[in-house]
C-alpha cells in the first residue's frame, strides 16, 4: 500500500467518485506504483484516509499530454478555465516534469 497526501478538493472528489485519474511526478516514489496495489489517500491536516485500487498506471511526458487520453472529469478539472498542464504547475515546477514526467493513476474505490 502506496501513501499520498491530498488536499480537500481532489480528496472529496476522488471519495465521490468523480476523479479517477491522480496524477503525480514518475519520481522514485511513484515508479514503484503497479496495477493491483492500494493508495491509501490523507486528507491533509487530518487523519481522514480513502483507500483505492490501483487498475490502470500510464506515463507521459508532461500534464499536457494526459488531456489527450483522460477527460477533465476523469482528472477532477471539470470546469476549470485553466488546462490541466497550467493548473499542475501550481504543484510542479516544469523544471520537475522534464527531469521526471508525469505518472497518470487509474484508480476505483475500495470498498
Amino acid at each position: 500500500t502506496h501513501e499520498m497526501s491530498l488536499r480537500e478538493e481532489p480528496f472529496r472528489k476522488i471519495s465521490s467518485g468523480e476523479k479517477r485519474i491522480e496524477l503525480r511526478l514518475m519520481d522514485e516514489k511513484r515508479r514503484k506504483i503497479r496495477v493491483g496495489d492500494r493508495i491509501a489517500f490523507r486528507l491533509v491536516g487530518s487523519e481522514e484516509t480513502l483507500l483505492v485500487r490501483v487498475i490502470g498506471v500510464h506515463t507521459y511526458h508532461d500534464f499536457d499530454e494526459v488531456s489527450d487520453d483522460f477527460s477533465d472529469h476523469d482528472t477532477g478539472i471539470e470546469g476549470e478555465s485553466k488546462g490541466l498542464g497550467e493548473l499542475m504547475r501550481a504543484y510542479y515546477s516544469d523544471e520537475d516534469v522534464k527531469k521526471y514526467g508525469v505518472l497518470a493513476i487509474r484508480i476505483m474505490l475500495e470498498n
